[in-house]
């Protein structure tokens, strides 16, 4: 069964924000997104941060699910994250979902102090990341020594609203970031299939990338059936509000 739901960037005053989120949970969509740039990374505009505004949707909704699209790596500590969804989880009843993905926009590196990484770099660090948010939101206690993230005796409570597991979804588009995917989460995320392709070139790419989802899924004992397919579209420069 298809779902829909609206992703909300921030760029406008937080009476506002409120005002449009409970329109979209009136107009009776699935979920509620924000974004999660330290900027908006197009063009100079006010930007509430994303986790904050997150919260406070959770107040400012009643039903709907919310979550980031996605959750920026490049500045934040895994642990930090995965206490703050845990929190945001039980704020919003058990609504939140909680999107990941490995970053990439210049600006959030510049404005934080944060040296770019490379394309391996930051494929590595991602991988780590998932990793740590996982045993975080599963296990009470827990431990992790990477090459990029480390902490000893994590102590967790309360765990995630949601049982038995917070759902987590991953952004990804490539062989690497999938396979994370089929590994742990419950939604896909992805945009489009890039280099321009449209029509029946994109639908054919796409369906390419969900059969390799499927394999990878297959590969790790995973029924395919298992997780969820987000398709992130409708980009366009007027605002959702003028019409």
């Amino acid at each position: 069964m298809s779902q829909f739901g609206i992703l909300l960037t921030q760029n406008c005053s937080w009476a506002e924000l409120q005002t449009h989120a409970r329109k979209v949970e009136e107009l009776g969509f699935n979920s509620l997104w924000v974004a999660d740039s330290f900027a908006n990374p197009f063009i100079e505009t006010e930007w509430l941060e994303g986790w904050t505004t997150l919260a406070g949707l959770s107040q400012a909704t009643q039903s709907i699910r919310i979550g980031t699209l996605v959750t920026n790596i490049v500045y934040r500590h895994p642990a930090i994250i995965a206490k703050q969804a845990i929190t945001v989880d039980h704020m919003s009843n058990g609504r939140l979902e909680l999107g990941l993905g490995a970053g990439g926009v210049p600006t959030d590196h510049s404005m934080t102090g944060t040296p770019m990484w490379t394309g391996k770099e930051r494929q590595a660090r991602f991988a780590e990341f998932v990793t740590v948010v996982n045993k975080l939101l599963t296990q009470e206690t827990s431990s992790f020594s990477g090459e990029y993230y480390s902490f000893e005796d994590a102590y967790v409570s309360p765990p995630p609203h949601q049982q038995p597991i917070l759902p987590l979804v991953i952004a990804a588009h490539g062989p690497k970031s999938m396979r994370l995917a089929a590994r742990y989460a419950s939604k896909w995320s992805f945009s489009d299939p890039g280099l321009g392709r449209k029509g029946k070139e994109a639908a054919a790419a796409i369906r390419e990338m969900n059969n390799y989802l499927d394999d990878q899924l297959r590969s790790v004992g995973r029924n395919p059936e298992e997780i969820t397919r987000s398709l992130c579209c409708g980009y366009c420069a007027a605002t959702m509000w003028s019409s």
